[in-house]
C-alpha cells in the first residue's frame, strides 16, 4: 500500500486535471534530473571518447596560437624585460607544438530558464593540452588544462505546419564565463619566474581567445546530436510491439511548468472489429505539482486505460464441454436445480468490461451470460438454462517492460438473473457461489494471460526507468517513480 500522502497528492492532480468534458490521454512529468541522468547516459553509451580526440587533434591549433602570439607580442606585453628580447624573438619564432593528450566531458547539467521559456544544458570539458616549446627556461613540456562550458539551449515552440508545441535546439555555445586554464607544471623555484609568468600570460591569453571558438565548433555539432536523439526520443511516437499497431500514441505538445518538463499525448486504440478510436488531448491546464521527490510521474486518464481494457478484452464465446471440467459444477448446479444432471456443456460467453477507479481502488466489471447443454450445442440449440451475471474484480496495476499489466483477482457476482429455463424453476441467488466458482476457474485465467501482455505506456521502456509504482485516482491512474528511487536502469 503506498502511504496516505501519495493517495491524497494523486486525488488532488486527477481533480485538477479533470476540469473540463474530457481529459488528455496521459501528462506525463520529468524532473531535470531524470533528463540529466538519461542525457548523459545517451552521451556516454554514444561517445567514443578516442574518436573525439582525434577528431580534435586534427583542429589547425599550433597556426592560431602562432598567429595570436605574433599579435599579442605586437601589443607590447613583454617590452620592457631587460635582456629578454631575443629570448621572446626564440619563443615565438620557434613556438609551438600543441597537442591535445586528453579530453574528458563532465557530468552534464539540466536546468529550465528562469522564465520557463527553454532548456539549458550545459557540458563541461576537462582538455588537457600539452605545449612542446624549444626554450629550455620554460622547460621543453608546458601541460595546460582547459576547463570549459559547452552550452545547448532547447526551446519549446510550434510547430507552423501541425501546430504541436515541440522541442528544438536553439544554439550551442561556450560560455567564456566559465572558461579557466591551469598550469600542470611547477615552475615556480626559476630564477626567471617573473619572466615566465609573462610569457605564460601572453601564451594563456591567446589560448582564451582561440582554442574555445575552435572546440566549439568541433564540439556543437556533435553535442547537437546527442541532444537531438534525445529530444527525437521525447517526442518520438509509440506502437505497441506487443500488439500490432492496436495502440498509438504520440506526445502533442510541451510545457516547462514549476520546474519540470510536461508532456500532453494524444493516440487512438484499434478496437475489436477494426474501429479506431482517437484519443485527442483536452485543453486542460497542467497545473498540478509533480508528486514531491519524484523524478518522474505520469498520469494516464480512465478513459484510456477502460478503452484498452475494452480493446484487449472484446467479447468472446468458449465452451466447457470435457467431463473434469464439468463434472464438478454439475453437481453443484444440480443440489439447486435436480433436472440439471443431465448437464453436458456449459457455454461461457463474456461482454466488453468496464473501468470502474476509486482512490486507492481499480475494479473491472464484465457482463456475462452462462448457457447450460445436455450436448455439444449447435448455432440452432436452445440451452437447457441461461444465467446472465455482471461480474466484479478487482484489478492490481504493475508496471514492467515499458507496459502496464493487469491481475484481476477477488472476483465476485454483484448481480445474478436468470434468463431462461426448460428444466424447471429455481433461485438464482443460490447459484452465486458456483457460478462464482465456475468463472474464477473458466474465464478469470484466460482474462490474465492477455491482460498479462501489458498495456504500452509512453516513455517508460525508452527512458529505461525502472522501479515503477502505480497508484489509482478517482478519474485516471497515476505511475511514477518513488521518491528517492533509482530512476533509470544501467
Amino acid at each position: 500500500m503506498l502511504p496516505f500522502l501519495s493517495l491524497f497528492i494523486l486525488g488532488s492532480l486527477l481533480t485538477q486535471n479533470a476540469q473540463g468534458n474530457s481529459q488528455p490521454l496521459a501528462i506525463a512529468r520529468l524532473s531535470p534530473e531524470l533528463l540529466q541522468h538519461y542525457t548523459l547516459r545517451v552521451i556516454s553509451r554514444q561517445m567514443d571518447p578516442r574518436a573525439l580526440k582525434d577528431r580534435l587533434q586534427s583542429l589547425p591549433l599550433e597556426e592560431t596560437v602562432k598567429e595570436g602570439l605574433r599579435q599579442g607580442n605586437g601589443g607590447g606585453l613583454l617590452t620592457g624585460l631587460p635582456l629578454v628580447g631575443g629570448l621572446v624573438n626564440n619563443v615565438l619564432g620557434n613556438i609551438l607544438k600543441i597537442k591535445i593528450n586528453k579530453i574528458t566531458l563532465l557530468d552534464l547539467q539540466i536546468k529550465l530558464h528562469k522564465h520557463e521559456t527553454k532548456i539549458i544544458v550545459t557540458i563541461p570539458a576537462d582538455i588537457e593540452l600539452e605545449v612542446r616549446c624549444p626554450l629550455s627556461l620554460l622547460g621543453s613540456i608546458l601541460r595546460l588544462k582547459l576547463y570549459l562550458d559547452i552550452q545547448v539551449g532547447v526551446r519549446v515552440v510550434k510547430d507552423p505546419l501541425t501546430g504541436h508545441i515541440k522541442l528544438t535546439i536553439e544554439n550551442c555555445h561556450n560560455n567564456p564565463g566559465h572558461l579557466r586554464i591551469t598550469l600542470l607544471n611547477d615552475y615556480k623555484k626559476n630564477p626567471l619566474v617573473h619572466f615566465l609568468n609573462r610569457t605564460l600570460r601572453l601564451v594563456t591569453d591567446v589560448l582564451e581567445k582561440t582554442v574555445p571558438n575552435l572546440l566549439q565548433k568541433q564540439l556543437c555539432p556533435l553535442l547537437n546530436g546527442l541532444v537531438q536523439n534525445v529530444l527525437d526520443l521525447l517526442q518520438g511516437s509509440l506502437s505497441s510491439q506487443v500488439h500490432g499497431e492496436m495502440f498509438q500514441l504520440a506526445p502533442e505538445s510541451f510545457r516547462l511548468h514549476d520546474g519540470s518538463l510536461n508532456l500532453v499525448y494524444e493516440g487512438q486504440i484499434q478496437m475489436p472489429g477494426g474501429q479506431i478510436v482517437t484519443l485527442p488531448p483536452d485543453s486542460v491546464p497542467i497545473s498540478a505539482k509533480p508528486l514531491e521527490g519524484s523524478p518522474m510521474n505520469m498520469i494516464l486518464s480512465g478513459k484510456y486505460v477502460a478503452l484498452a481494457l475494452r480493446a484487449l478484452l472484446p467479447p468472446r464465446v468458449f465452451n466447457l464441454g470435457r467431463q473434469n471440467e464439468v463434472a464438478a459444477f454439475r453437481s453443484q448446479i444440480a443440489a439447486v436445480i435436480p433436472k440439471a444432471s443431465n448437464i453436458r456443456v456449459l457455454q461461457i460467453a463474456s461482454g466488453l468490461p468496464s473501468l470502474s477507479l476509486a482512490v486507492g481502488k481499480v475494479e473491472v466489471w464484465q457482463p456475462v451470460e452462462i448457457r447450460a447443454f445436455a450436448e455439444h450445442p449447435t448455432e440452432a440449440d436452445r440451452p437447457l438454462l441461461t444465467i446472465r451475471v455482471t461480474l466484479a474484480l478487482l484489478a492490481h496495476p504493475s508496471i514492467a517492460d515499458g507496459k502496464m499489466m493487469f491481475t484481476l483477482h477477488r472476483p465476485r457476482i454483484a448481480s445474478l438473473v436468470p434468463v431462461s429455463s426448460s428444466i424447471g424453476n429455481f433461485d438464482g441467488q443460490l447459484l452465486t457461489g458456483v457460478m462464482t466458482r465456475l468463472l474464477s476457474a473458466s474465464l478469470l485465467p484466460h482474462q490474465n494471460k492477455i491482460l498479462a501482455e501489458g498495456i504500452p505506456i509512453p516513455l517508460v521502456q525508452q527512458l529505461g526507468l525502472n522501479s515503477l509504482r502505480v497508484s489509482a485516482g478517482k478519474d485516471g491512474l497515476l505511475v511514477f517513480v518513488p521518491p528517492n528511487g533509482v530512476p533509470v536502469s544501467a
